[in-house]
């Protein structure tokens, strides 16, 4: 995970400071720099839960991690085949629905895509840097970034900008952070901002 943090620093590096921010120690990220990363981001052999393999069957998958916190439909793009062609953030293969399990504290989900054979395809951890940074500012609608993150942990509207943030909390190495992606009054991403999850702010400790 050295390269996560390594990505971190390089994303706080083009940061710019965003006046009034909704959220303290907020950095926001540049849509050209997203872009131009996604394809160097697949970090092999950090995104598979160690009890999950490709080819298990659904029965297996819910005997192992339970019932998913969601369940939904991949678009049917070639013939019902989602891959990187059709959306980059998405991994090859021909899944057609997603499972998506939550972890604690929301700060991790394990997206377990199944073919139309209920088969696994693909597993790929939704709350990390290298997903993050598929998202595609200016162009992804609220529908993509939800099969592409998971569902957000908190959903957040602001009146003066006339945004909505949607908050998916995640750690990288020591550190509890927060992605917010931000959307228009049209549901298209216009920017994502990063920065201290709030939960544990002044020492706090939101586990139970």
């Amino acid at each position: 995970m050295v390269a996560q943090s390594r990505l971190m620093a390089f994303l706080m590096a083009i940061g710019g400071a965003i006046g009034s921010r909704p959220r303290r120690g907020r950095v926001a990220i540049a849509a050209t720099a997203l872009g131009a990363l996604a394809l160097v981001l697949l970090l092999p052999g950090c995104a598979s839960p160690a009890r999950l393999t490709v080819g298990m069957d659904r029965a297996a998958v819910l005997a192992t991690l339970g019932r998913p916190s969601a369940e939904y439909p991949l678009p049917p793009q070639d013939g019902g085949i989602a891959t990187p062609a059709d959306d980059p953030g998405e991994p090859a293969g021909a899944a057609s629905h997603r499972l998506e399990y939550v972890g604690g504290l929301a700060q991790t989900a394990w997206l377990v895509d199944l073919d139309d054979g209920d088969r696994v395809t693909a597993i790929t951890q939704g709350h990390a840097l290298p997903r993050f940074a598929q998202v595609r500012v200016g162009v992804d609608d609220q529908s993509t970034v939800r099969r592409r993150l998971g569902t957000p942990h908190e959903v957040q509207r602001y009146a003066l900008s006339g945004l909505t943030a949607w908050h998916y909390p995640y750690r990288d190495g020591p550190w509890n952070l927060e992605m917010s992606v931000m959307f228009d009054s049209g549901g298209v991403v216009r920017r994502m901002e990063s920065g201290p999850d709030p939960r544990f702010e002044g020492g706090a400790d939101p586990r139970p």
